[in-house]
């Protein structure tokens, strides 16, 4: 009986009693995120299967494209502002504080 009596110490102590809610509710918390996941992972087995994400490699490809050529268009408009930048500080004839070569 000396086992009974000490289980039932155990289960009486406070500490036992206040915790032992939120592990429960924790516990009922992870299996039921644990489940949605498990659901979710197969919908998205499903719609790959099905060939539904193939046209998203070609939309990547033409976004990385389109990056590319707007990447080389600010290039082109920096370059031309500062030549505006340099050609209007030379006709009014002050120097910008950087020295060029000519």
């Amino acid at each position: 009986m000396a086992v009974h009596d000490s289980m039932t110490a155990v289960a009486e102590h406070s500490m036992v009693k206040a915790t032992t809610p939120f592990i429960i509710a924790f516990l009922i918390g992870a299996v039921s995120w644990m489940f949605s996941s498990v659901i979710d992972l197969q919908n998205q087995m499903t719609l790959l299967a099905d060939g539904k994400f193939a046209h998203l490699e070609e939309k990547l490809d033409a976004l990385s494209l389109q990056v590319e050529k707007t990447n080389t268009l600010v290039t082109d408009l920096r370059i031309a502002s500062s030549s505006v930048r340099y050609q209007t500080s030379e006709r009014a004839g002050r120097d910008d504080g950087t020295k060029r070569l000519h």
